[in-house]
């Protein structure tokens, strides 16, 4: 019981590449995509099943997080693997989990090509999106971030609408040069809690807790804060560039929404919303 309210959100990020590398394993093994949407529909309700133990089982951590770990990964530049949930986090990752499964029974009968890839995106996107609730590292976060990209853009350039291929192209252009602005936000602030205590670091909690105390520099902090913000407000349907552009890709030549990318709008709208909780403190 320990290993698991020690280890439950890696746990929860982990699973669904576990599905993915064995859909793929399925499908070189007995070169059969029929079984593929079962394979992907046990993992993902397996998951939501395991997000259920987030609810009330451990006390939160003097910050205020649920099932909090925090792991030394890249010591030169002083960033941790550092996971946890607060009140919100924790139903946005249950709500994720919930959906994945939604997902796949929306399209059980609608996918008829690379079946094999669309499933394996699927999973991929829901790893990268638990990670993106969960991450109390920027630099963890970013690239749990940017990993959300990579699915999404083949979901929609594959399975989306009639042009398909112009919104994944826009919604990748908008979505990447946001992030880089992001990456700039996530370094500034690093720099700034380097020259105000000498050590600079990814970790949320150290940078909230800097600012709130004002060894930042109000101006300097702020204005880091605000950019990143800002580009996070760009990223969803805030600033609705790239959720405009995704949106398009999800209809026909009807302008109705087509079956087989409907758990493509799904992901796509949750994922756009997934950077918006960090806003709030």
């Amino acid at each position: 019981m320990n290993f698991l309210n020690d280890n439950l959100i890696t746990i929860l990020i982990l699973l669904p590449l576990v599905g993915a590398v064995l859909t793929l394993a399925h499908q070189a093994v007995w070169k059969d995509d029929s079984q593929l949407k079962w394979v992907t529909l046990g993992f993902t309700l397996l998951n939501f099943i395991i997000s259920l133990a987030l609810i009330g089982g451990q006390r939160a951590s003097d910050a205020g997080f649920f099932f909090e770990k925090n792991v030394p990964w890249i010591r030169s530049i002083n960033t941790n693997y550092h996971v946890g949930v607060d009140g919100l986090s924790l139903w946005l990752v249950i709500l994720t989990t919930f959906i994945m499964p939604i997902s796949v029974i929306s399209t059980w009968h609608a996918v008829e090509k690379r079946r094999t890839a669309f499933y394996v995106f699927l999973l991929l996107l829901e790893s990268a999106m638990i990670g993106v609730f969960v991450s109390l590292d920027l630099l963890v976060f970013y690239l749990f971030f940017e990993a959300s990209l990579v699915p999404m853009f083949f979901l929609i350039g594959i399975w989306g609408g009639q042009n398909r291929i112009y919104a994944a192209v826009k919604f990748f252009v908008f979505t990447f040069l946001g992030s880089l602005l992001m990456l700039v936000a996530i370094i500034a602030l690093y720099y700034l809690q380097a020259g105000a205590t000498g050590t600079g670091s990814f970790d949320y909690l150290t940078i909230m807790a800097s600012l709130k105390a004002g060894t930042l520099g109000i101006a300097n902090g702020n204005a880091a804060v605000l950019c990143l913000c800002l580009v996070i407000c760009h990223q969803g349907p805030d600033l609705p560039l790239p959720h405009l552009a995704a949106r398009r890709s999800y209809r026909g030549p009807d302008g109705r929404l087509g079956h087989t990318c409907r758990s493509s709008a799904k992901d796509g709208y949750v994922r756009l919303d997934a950077v918006q909780f960090w806003i709030v403190p």
